[in-house]
Formats: C-alpha cells, sequence, structure tokens
C-alpha cells in the first residue's frame, strides 16, 4: 500500500484507441509544444463539466505535459527565483471553502496558489471549487494528472491552467524539458473524454467504499487523521517509534508495504516532547491500488504487529 498506482486496467475502449494511435503515422510527428488543440479544447470542455458549466476555460489557458510531475516542475520553474519560497503542498483533500480562502490570502499577497487537482475525479459530493468560475488568472494555477482517473500512469500526461501570458512562459520552460507530450495518448483520449465519465465516477465511487472498508475495519489504536483521494494518513499506536521504523518492520516481518508521511514533509526525526514525537508517526497508505479482501488482510496484519512487535509501547487513547 506505498505506491498510488491504480488498481484497475484503463476502459477497453480507450486501450483499443491508444493502440490504434500509436501505429498511426500521424502520431509519429512532433505534437505542439504546449499540446494537441484539439485536446486542450476536449479538456477545457469537460473542466466545465467538473467545475460547472460557469468555469471560463479555455484551450489557450492549458498546456499539456508529460505527467503532471512535469507540469509542477515547469510551473515552479518559470516562477521561481533564486531564494524564493515555495510552501509545499499537504497531500489533503481541501474543501471548496478553504480553496476559494488559500485564492483570497494569495491575491492579497500578490503570490501564485499552485493546487493539484489530481484527485479531482474521486470527489463525489460536488464540484472540487468555484475557482473558475470567477477572475482565476492572476494568482491561480491548476494542475492535472490524467494518471489516476484514466487508469494510465504509463502513458505521461499532465496539464497547466494558468493565464495565457503565464503559459508563454512555461511554454519556454517545456520546450527544454519535454518538447512535447507523448502524442499517441492525445490523440486517442481527445474523442472519448465525454464517454468515459461514466468509468471514472464508477471507479470513484468503488475507492470511497474501499475508504470506508479501510475506516471499519482498521484496528481501533491506529488513528486516521485524512483520507481522500488514493490515500489515508494513519498514526501507528507505538509512542516514540518514528514511522520509518514502523514502515521498516511492517514490510520486513509482515509484508505490509506503506510509506511514512515525513517522504512526503517533515523529516520524520523522533525526540522533543510528546507533540513533536506524535508528529513522526504518520503513515501514509494507499488505499485505492488494492482490493477489499487486501484491504481486510491488511488491518489484520497491522493489529498482529501490536503483539508482534511487543518492544514498543502501544498508546490506546
Amino acid at each position: 500500500m506505498s505506491q498510488g498506482v491504480p488498481g484497475t486496467p484503463p476502459a477497453q475502449v480507450l486501450q483499443d484507441a491508444i493502440g490504434d494511435a500509436a501505429s498511426s503515422a500521424a502520431s509519429f510527428g512532433y505534437a505542439p509544444g504546449d499540446g494537441e488543440p484539439l485536446m486542450k479544447k476536449a479538456l477545457a470542455e469537460e473542466m466545465k463539466v467538473i467545475y460547472g458549466s460557469g468555469a471560463d476555460v479555455t484551450p489557450d489557458d492549458i498546456a499539456l505535459t508529460t505527467g503532471s510531475n512535469m507540469a509542477f516542475m515547469a510551473t515552479i520553474m518559470t516562477l521561481a527565483g533564486t531564494g524564493d519560497e515555495v510552501i509545499l503542498p499537504t497531500g489533503a483533500t481541501y474543501s471548496p471553502a478553504l480553496i476559494a480562502s488559500f485564492l483570497e490570502l494569495a491575491t492579497k499577497h500578490d503570490i501564485a496558489l499552485i493546487v493539484d487537482e489530481t484527485y479531482r475525479d474521486f470527489i463525489l459530493t460536488g464540484a472540487p471549487h468555484s475557482i473558475f468560475s470567477g477572475a482565476w488568472r492572476s494568482n491561480f494555477i491548476h494542475l492535472f494528472s490524467f494518471s489516476k482517473s484514466y487508469c494510465l500512469p504509463g502513458h505521461r500526461l499532465g496539464a497547466i491552467a494558468g493565464s495565457p501570458l503565464f503559459l508563454t512562459h512555461v511554454r519556454t520552460v517545456l520546450d527544454c524539458l519535454q518538447i512535447c507530450a507523448p502524442r499517441p495518448f492525445q490523440i486517442a483520449l481527445t474523442p472519448l473524454l465525454p464517454t468515459l465519465r461514466p468509468a471514472i465516477r464508477k471507479n470513484a465511487i468503488a475507492i470511497q467504499a474501499r475508504h470506508e472498508l479501510f475506516r471499519r475495519v482498521l484496528p481501533s489504536p491506529w488513528k486516521i487523521g485524512a483520507q481522500g483521494g488514493y490515500f489515508a494518513y494513519v498514526k501507528h499506536p507505538f509512542r516514540g517509534v518514528t514511522a520509518f521504523e514502523v514502515s521498516k518492520r511492517l514490510a520486513i516481518e509482515l509484508g505490509v508495504i506503506t510509506l511514512p508521511s515525513a517522504f512526503f514533509g517533515e523529516d520524520g526525526k523522533g525526540g522533543g516532547d510528546q507533540a513533536e514525537s506524535d508528529k513522526t508517526r504518520w503513515i501514509r497508505f494507499s488505499v485505492a491500488n488494492v482490493d477489499d479482501e487486501k484491504v481486510v488482510q491488511i488491518c489484520e496484519r497491522l493489529g498482529e504487529a501490536e503483539s508482534l512487535f511487543q518492544e514498543w509501547n502501544v498508546d490506546n487513547n
């Protein structure tokens, strides 16, 4: 339960379309550096479905990249200079109101708010936010990955939505990093975006149910702090022990592979008072890439860990 890998293959119609596109002579040449025009138009229309018909997004606001990591790097390389501070994301799923308050703060201080919305299609309670329906271009930058929603992490495709002026500079960076995003996937996906919505929603409902199962069967001393998208962040029950130590023993002794949350932020060093020590106890579980049976098995093994790791004190609070 370590890496955020889709647990199901892409829809067969998309698999077939990628095969056809990859063998087509039309896909062999360079694509435009910021993406196929028809693909950008299709994505803009899809965003109007996801964020509401009032979303003010056009193809000119979009650049396609070789995965969302490329989108993030190109954005940072465009914006940040020597000595600039970049406040990293936390991995949590934010409410529309909180995202709006972040944008208000960013606008007040004239800084960029960069939001990675890779997991937007797994939010089943409504639109992720309404920012695109207002004046968003001055301070808001949206990043997206096609890997999770369309179950295709091996076919690298990501997107940046930002002001056309900002994207003018992004294109210069992208020309040095990627030349162009992979063309066959863009050609294959463009006409299929609307037809794939039911499959994406079905997958999102299944993952939500798996999160609910994980909450039900997780042993009580293990505490969930946040859940959303593919992941759950869980505080392990062993006092004074870092998540790194626990994850290592889970892997070696119980065959459960996880990642300490410190890999994505804090350094995970112990010591200090109880509050500081607790910060090092968080582990990230990828719930999406295993089936329900494995979720149950893993939680049973977490229960076994409490007796197997006898030299560690369990916090039952």
